[in-house]
């Protein structure tokens, strides 16, 4: 009998931290914010580089991509940006708001134990977040 308390119990607490963890912040909420740049590094790192580019601002895609051309000189990017696809851990330094969205600064590491300091503002268009050009 008291195993089936403990279970119902555990099991209640599972669902109620899914819950907690799916809901983020809500549309608009920071944590969304902070998830895109994480996916945007997830698909670079693993040379899904049409879905790294969907997550630009559409400003940000004009500025990266004028021309046909650009998309090799991303990719190249892409590869140094990653080490070589090399990334390991992605962690927020900070988050600030603004009227123009939220900045967020990063730390990048690599497998060989370096690391880099990134900074992006992210903002919401067509229905989500996404990237300004990262510094």
């Amino acid at each position: 009998m008291r195993f089936n308390s403990l279970m119902k119990a555990a099991g209640a607490a599972l669902i109620l931290a899914l819950a907690v963890a799916c809901s983020g912040a809500g549309p608009g909420g920071e944590g969304d914010a902070e998830s895109t740049v994480r996916t945007f590094y997830d698909h670079l790192n693993a040379g899904r580089y049409d879905d790294a580019k969907a997550l630009y601002t559409e400003e940000a895609r004009q500025q990266i991509f004028p021309d046909a051309n650009a998309s090799e000189g991303f990719e190249n990017w892409a590869i140094v940006e990653t080490h070589n696809r090399s990334l390991t851990e992605f962690n927020v330094v900070s988050e600030t708001k603004a009227e123009t969205g939220i900045t967020i600064e990063f730390e990048l590491r690599f497998k060989n134990g370096e690391s880099s300091q990134r900074r992006v503002t992210v903002s919401e268009q067509d229905g989500g977040w996404r990237l300004g050009v990262i510094g």
